[in-house]
């Protein structure tokens, strides 16, 4: 039997890259209207037809009628810096987030990711600092200040993946099927300040601790969440003592010891009642005035997800060739290349050991 295309699959990979549906006719040389009755499960797309749009969205066919039983979008968690984002946006960013699921499943197809730290759910009656706290704690994360969060992170087999979004307005998504072999997993924006993808990973791994499905209140949770894990209220509370409107200095300190941006830091303080809500405005407003909004001083070390190349070049080491394991990602191998493939494998950077995810 020929193969068909699976119109939800069509919807999916058209809205991650963006077209309307007039924009993908146009490239595939079809009809509006047969790409419409297509996604609306009243015609098939098969034969030269499906060959075309496969080819005009950059894809392997088999991505397109991929129909596996059972297989449903799985919610995805979101970390937005405006909540003005426009629907359009919105699935585009999602369907993306299923497919980079799709794609890093079936490169790691073979692979048990045995994380030497556990990841479970909190209980629903954790409030977030409890539930930061009781991760931390689970963990055996010492006191003070996290080193390398991203680190931290992938030693729980969470998969982290940066991968450009098309918009600076989200910053992550997230998401952990209930398939007990599947990973839980972040795609990062790519251009995030190293503070902010501090903050980031830690807001959805929130996420992935405290939410099944998305709420109303999920976000002000997982930022609650991201605080109290990056900077808990005993070690903080110390440094944060005293703190006024004028010390713009002693916070610039702080972001360096504590990898959080000063925004952040000021928001703790605001949090933990340190300061009133008074000195968190008109602190507001000087990181306004200072241009600090837009680009904060001071230096937090840069940090970058290892588990996924790591994965990849194991792969390769035990003789999947690049053309199979983009095969398994249902990617071209061109973009599994560009996306995916560590630079090792490009021959423009060194190998990563196996033993080195704590460095």
């Amino acid at each position: 039997m020929a193969e068909v295309a699976n119109p939800d699959m069509l919807s999916i990979v058209r809205d991650a890259k963006g077209w309307s549906q007039a924009t993908l006719s146009a490239e595939a040389g079809l009809s509006q209207g047969y790409i419409s009755k297509v996604e609306s499960g009243k015609v098939d797309l098969r034969g030269e037809s499906l060959e075309a749009v496969a080819q005009a969205l950059n894809c392997p066919v088999s991505l397109l009628t991929r129909n596996k039983p059972g297989e449903t979008l799985t919610p995805v968690h979101n970390r937005r810096r405006v909540s003005g984002l426009s629907v359009g946006s919105r699935k585009r960013i999602d369907a993306f987030a299923h497919l980079t699921r799709i794609s890093v499943s079936g490169a790691i197809y073979n692979l048990e990711f045995r994380g030497e730290r556990s990841l479970k759910r909190a209980a629903p009656e954790h409030e977030p600092p409890s539930a930061a706290e009781e991760l931390r704690r689970s963990w055996a994360v010492p006191a003070g200040p996290i080193g390398n969060v991203t680190s931290l992170v992938e030693s729980a087999g969470i998969i982290v993946v940066q991968r450009p979004f098309g918009t600076t307005h989200q910053d992550a998504v997230s998401s952990w099927p209930d398939d007990p072999r599947a990973s839980p997993l972040i795609v990062v924006n790519t251009g995030l300040s190293p503070d902010r993808l501090r903050f980031t990973l830690a807001h959805e791994l929130g996420h992935l601790v405290m939410h099944r499905v998305p709420t109303d209140t999920a976000e002000q949770e997982a930022n609650a969440f991201a605080s109290a894990f990056l900077a808990p209220e005993a070690n903080i509370r110390p440094d944060l003592h005293g703190l006024t409107g004028r010390d713009f200095g002693r916070l610039l300190s702080l972001k360096e010891k504590w990898g959080l941006s000063v925004a952040a830091l000021i928001r703790r303080a605001l949090d933990l009642e340190v300061i009133d809500d008074k000195v968190y405005r008109g602190m507001n407003i000087e990181l306004s005035r200072l241009g600090w909004r837009r680009s904060e001083p001071g230096h937090v070390p840069a940090e970058q997800p290892r588990l996924l190349s790591k994965a990849i070049e194991a792969q390769l080491a035990s003789g999947v060739s690049v053309a199979d394991i983009s095969g398994y990602a249902e990617m071209t191998v061109d973009a599994f290349t560009r996306h995916f493939l560590p630079p090792v494998a490009r021959g423009t950077g060194p190998s990563l050991n196996l033993e080195d995810l704590d460095d």
